[in-house]
């Protein structure tokens, strides 16, 4: 993004203010946008597609790996949620469009053939962005993950 874009006094995005004043600013202190982005790099809930108590499991590694974070961790799986049950003692949610309020971010843990519907799924329901952890895309060179 050209630093002309940005409004007067703003640092461009993921660069420290260099210590000047810029046009139409008070001070030279650090500055933030403010923007959607804020949800995706300090998000406040997280909403884990894929989360599951199963050993070995992508899905228990990733919600293993989130567990000191300390806003909202939510475990979608929808065979859980229809038992009523809960993965890491949390209660599991069927899906992201289910979910009272859109998470600040989505993560993916879920086979390519759902990331699509996933991925749109969370658009709709006005997350703030998503994280993917999938396989079986371009990284194969096979004809079907390079479509993908």
């Amino acid at each position: 993004m050209p630093a002309d874009a940005l409004p007067p006094g703003r640092p461009m995005p993921g660069r420290a203010n260099s210590g000047r004043p810029t046009p139409g600013s008070s001070s030279s202190g650090p500055s933030t946008l403010g923007h959607g982005l804020d949800r995706l790099f300090s998000p406040r809930s997280i909403a884990v597609v894929g989360a599951s108590d199963r050993p070995g499991s992508f899905g228990l590694r990733t919600l293993t790996n989130l567990e000191a974070f300390e806003g909202e961790l939510i475990p979608i799986n929808p065979r859980r949620a229809a038992e009523g049950g809960e993965i890491l003692g949390r209660p599991a949610r069927a899906s992201v469009s289910a979910l009272e309020a859109p998470p600040d971010l989505v993560v993916i843990a879920t086979p390519k053939e759902t990331v699509q519907g996933v991925v749109e799924e969370a658009a709709a329901k006005g997350a703030g962005g998503a994280v993917v952890f999938a396989s079986g895309f371009q990284e194969l060179g096979t004809p079907e993950g390079i479509a993908a």
